[in-house]
């Protein structure tokens, strides 16, 4: 997780940018499916804001909610996938005992 605020003496390297964009404050969290991070949620304030716990937690529920959307649709394309694979399978032996 990433708090960032004006005051903060690390932006990181797109510290221009978000100056120049009315970014103060930024709160990242990782998006992370099964064990591997998948992305990164981030909220952006145009006003210096300190995240409260209730804000971090609630940022956190979005990025695993994220994160398992994404892991459903990924097991749901791959079983989409494997019923095409039986689907062919059977019809080229139909086509064979014919």
């Amino acid at each position: 997780m990433l708090l960032i605020n004006k005051k903060a003496t690390i932006w990181g390297k797109g510290e221009g940018r978000e100056r120049k964009e009315g970014i103060a404050s930024i709160l990242s969290v990782p998006i992370i499916t099964r064990t591997k991070l998948t992305g990164v949620l981030r909220v952006y304030t145009s006003e210096p804001w300190e995240f409260t716990l209730e804000d971090v937690n609630f940022v956190q529920a979005l990025a695993q909610i994220a994160g398992m959307a994404i892991e459903m649709s990924r097991l749901y394309q791959g079983q989409k996938e494997a019923i095409d694979i039986l689907k062919r399978m059977r019809e080229a032996q139909k086509t064979k005992t014919k």
